[in-house]
């Protein structure tokens, strides 16, 4: 009898582990074709806007990394370009400036490996605190396309915006 149990035990063990490797198998993802990526990096010096008396100038170290995910027929996904960025926000005539930086993600999708049309921005492009004054500048959220017409957006847009005056009115002493 003790031997009886005793097989019986191991064969459920066994019958357990056979399924459990079964379903794993069942279950298991197919590989997909590995991500692409690559990056760039630029050094971006632009005349931002007027602040009356001077300009404003974007003087900032970009790095761009877009990578490219696919399905395992190798049909793309979908994509996502990474923006950091570190410089200044100056003033051209005196060269007063202040620092600024940002993270911004854009994400695209893909249908049968053909653009779908959505596309999904987060992050805070640009941010500037200053001391004593805290957010005098701010770029950030979330916004949602479809088909190039935004149907969600949230944030505070200062750049897309042109709120350039708190900014102008630190860089002017």
């Amino acid at each position: 009898m003790h031997l009886h149990r005793h097989f019986n035990l191991r064969h459920r063990a066994t019958a357990a582990l056979f399924a459990a490797g079964s379903l794993l198998l069942a279950t298991a993802p197919a590989h997909a074709t590995a991500p692409t990526t690559t990056v760039e990096q630029r050094h971006l010096v632009l005349p931002l806007a007027s602040c009356g008396s001077f300009t404003l100038i974007l003087d900032s170290h970009v790095t761009r990394e877009f990578t490219t995910f696919y399905d395992q027929d190798g049909l793309k996904v979908r994509d996502v370009l990474t923006r950091h960025q570190e410089g200044t926000f100056s003033n051209a005539l005196t060269g007063t400036s202040t620092t600024l930086s940002g993270n911004w993600r854009v994400t695209r999708y893909y249908t049968d490996g053909q653009l779908n049309g959505t596309a999904v921005q987060t992050g805070r492009t640009y941010a500037v605190t200053v001391p004593g004054r805290g957010a005098i500048f701010h770029q950030s959220g979330r916004g949602i396309q479809e088909n190039g017409e935004i149907v969600f957006q949230a944030g505070p847009h200062d750049f897309d915006e042109a709120n350039f005056a708190e900014l102008c009115d630190y860089l002017s002493r």
